[in-house]
């Protein structure tokens, strides 16, 4: 197992940028998970960007399980994942993402599934607020027999929806106060296919549990 945490802080005017690349060969028969998260913070005015860059070469019978979550914070991320499999390798990713504000996101995988059976599975669960920007590119060759799977569900919300009468900043002060972040994040295979007024009410009645609980 391997965990990467890559975090950035702007206190400043200008922008804060981290661009690195991830590079993984796993050989013939291995197994290894790869766990990622991003994370921006600071009350600058520069943006905070992220530009990340995974590439996966897999050997025969390999196995390769990547999460990935961008938190909060992060202004501009361009995110590049390539992946080239060969004999019966298996590469499973789960991508989790959260964008609120102005910020821009966009993820583009590229899979290569050259080896016979070899399979991929490609899921990311997104939730993007207010006048944010979320593009998802996913592309999977399959050059053998092989089997490919790609998916993106999202939640399209407005935190101004939920908290009438209160500041865009109120509202996410309450919302960090109870995490409803990490709440949206736990029931989203349930909540990605309601609509707004179900998720509204649904938030509604967390905090007020959260806030008995207190």
């Amino acid at each position: 197992v391997i965990v990467a945490g890559c975090g950035i802080h702007n206190g400043g005017d200008l922008a804060s940028k981290h661009d690195g690349v991830h590079s993984f060969f796993i050989g013939k028969n291995a197994k290894v998970k790869y766990v990622e998260k991003h994370y921006g913070y600071g009350d600058g005015k520069g943006e905070k960007i992220m530009n990340p860059v995974t590439v996966i070469e897999m050997g025969e019978n390999s196995y390769f399980e990547m999460e990935t979550a961008q938190i909060r914070g992060v202004d501009s991320t361009n995110r590049k994942t390539i992946a080239k499999l060969a004999d019966g390798a298996t590469l499973i990713v789960g991508e989790k993402l959260l964008t609120h504000g102005t910020q821009k996101a966009i993820t583009e995988f590229e899979i290569d599934l050259y080896g016979e059976k070899s399979s991929a599975h490609v899921v990311s669960r997104s939730v993007a607020q207010d006048e944010s920007y979320q593009e998802f590119i996913s592309r999977v060759y399959g050059n053998n027999e092989c089997n490919g799977h790609t998916e993106c569900d999202a939640i399209v919300m407005n935190i101004n929806d939920f908290v009438q009468g209160m500041s865009h900043e109120d509202a996410l002060a309450l919302f960090r106060q109870y995490d409803v972040f990490e709440f949206l994040d736990d029931t989203f295979e349930v909540l990605h296919t309601q609509d707004i007024m179900y998720i509204i009410e649904t938030i509604d009645r967390y905090i007020k549990s959260r806030r008995r609980r207190k």
